[in-house]
């Protein structure tokens, strides 16, 4: 993607003149796996600017291994925060430090965002606070009159999840500001799209689950950790929504509804050379649990599998070589066995 970028910048200022673009980087940029591309951007005198919660890594004096190479970093770690502050909650922050004039647009983005991403927290619980009442004076002045609920929240994330998928590369634009109710006047149109697009979310995760949840396999470790493996190379529909990553979330959901929330399960999906993983907070409560950090140790104990990857304490991803996948994977059950109260 930075050799893509870069070429077309370059082009446009040596044909046009314009002047090397100020990159944003939003909910990644922070870690170590990032820095390739932002040394080269740097290399050219791009400023990039990254706002992003996931684990940095090593934090020195409110700095992380790719402050050397950013012009900008926003990451609540630095500070000794969490990821609880998502990536959504600080663009909207930073957007409103910019401009104050853009508050009434994007005051419930944050709501939406921390709903989506399963954050907890007082900030958060305030976050939702405005984002429903803002939303529901919206609708009852220019929309359908409903009273937002956090549910409501939830389908919004959804949406904006199920729609990204098929965007991929393109912006988006007028499609994001009508998922995301950014034009506030405008609401009844947001409301209508939600309710087509939630449908057809859920019809196609339905799908997915009714293939999925047959092969799953759960057992509970002696240590009291609740273990669910998916191999989602062969039980899971390819190239279509949820991908891997949103399906193991799902299939980890409904393990967690069967269980309670409050218990320690943890839910791992595999491909031919990938790894996704979901956990609950009672494991990272209970255990220590840290997924950045068992990526560190994989990488000093199997070199050769060429493994990186990371994300949230409680969840993430695994990148692998495929002919490897067994021994890291075997490896990486073992450290959860392993694991004590």
């Amino acid at each position: 993607d930075i050799t893509k970028d870069l070429v077309y910048s370059l082009e446009d200022k040596l044909r046009f003149g314009q002047k090397m673009p100020l990159i944003v980087l939003t909910d990644n940029g922070s870690t170590d796996e990032d820095i390739p591309a932002l040394s080269q951007a740097e290399a050219y005198g791009i400023d990039v600017v990254v706002i992003d919660h996931h684990y940095p890594g090593e934090v020195i004096n409110g700095k992380a291994e790719v402050d050397e190479y950013v012009s900008g970093h926003v990451n609540p770690y630095l500070v000794g925060g969490d990821s609880n502050l998502t990536a959504g909650v600080l663009a909207t922050e930073v957007a409103r430090m910019i401009n104050e004039e853009v508050t009434p647009e994007i005051c419930h983005i944050p709501g939406i965002a921390v709903v989506g991403d399963h954050a907890k927290g007082k900030e958060v619980e305030e976050y939702i606070k405005i984002a429903l009442k803002d939303l529901t004076e919206m609708s009852r002045k220019y929309g359908s009159g409903r009273e937002y609920t956090v549910e409501d929240l939830h389908k919004i994330a959804l949406c904006m999840d199920f729609e990204a998928f098929y965007l991929r590369f393109m912006n988006g634009r007028g499609v994001v500001e009508e998922i995301l109710a950014t034009n506030k006047r405008e609401i009844h149109r947001h409301e209508k799209l939600i309710d087509i697009l939630y449908e057809r979310a859920m019809e196609m995760i339905d799908r997915q689950m009714k293939a999925v949840l047959p092969a799953l396999k759960t057992e509970k470790l002696d240590n009291g950790i609740i273990l669910s493996i998916l191999n989602v190379e062969k039980y899971a529909h390819k190239f279509t929504f949820p991908a891997p990553g949103k399906t193991c979330g799902f299939a980890h959901d409904n393990i967690v509804q069967k269980y309670g929330e409050d218990k320690p399960i943890i839910t791992i999906a595999y491909g031919p050379d990938f790894g996704v993983v979901r956990a609950t907070d009672a494991v990272s409560e209970k255990f220590n649990f840290n997924l950045n950090l068992i990526v560190e140790q994989l990488i000093e104990e199997i070199p050769e599998a060429s493994l990186d990857g990371g994300g949230h304490e409680c969840a993430g991803s695994l990148k692998f070589v495929e002919g490897l996948r067994d021994r890291v994977l075997t490896r990486f059950i073992e450290i959860i066995k392993e694991m004590k109260c």
